[in-house]
């Protein structure tokens, strides 16, 4: 039987993940609503980070690691959106680089190198001519 302590703490953890789930549900609705932006995109990164810490901060970190996944692959659906301009696709591609660059450090902790993700590289689509 789990002593008391450790109950505590999964008790202390579904409450903080509920939380930072539920700010992270809001910020994934705002992003898909209207124009893309730079200020929905930063304030999705910001609640999955903030989600992914409560994970790893609780010793979860197989759902922390996944989170990344996810992050990731959110951001790399808003580069490819067509109303996404330049500036857009070029704050996505360095973001999903430093997202990339977490899940790759969590890879050693995992000690799994079987689940490791296909992290996309997110290149530009479209050339565009810089006018002098």
């Amino acid at each position: 039987m789990p002593d008391s302590d450790y109950i505590k703490r999964m008790d202390e953890y579904r409450k903080a993940f509920e939380c930072a789930n539920t700010v992270l549900t809001f910020r994934l609705v705002a992003m898909k609503s209207g124009k893309p932006g730079i200020c929905k995109l930063k304030d999705l990164i910001t609640a999955s980070l903030e989600l992914a810490g409560v994970c790893h901060h609780y010793d979860d970190i197989l759902r922390h690691y996944e989170l990344l996944i996810w992050l990731h692959h959110q951001i790399a659906l808003y580069h490819r959106l067509d109303e996404a301009g330049p500036g857009l696709q070029m704050i996505c591609r360095v973001e999903a680089r430093q997202i990339a660059d977490k899940i790759k450090d969590l890879e050693p902790i995992l000690n799994e190198s079987h689940i490791a993700p296909f992290i996309e590289l997110l290149e530009p689509e479209r050339e565009y001519e810089l006018k002098p």
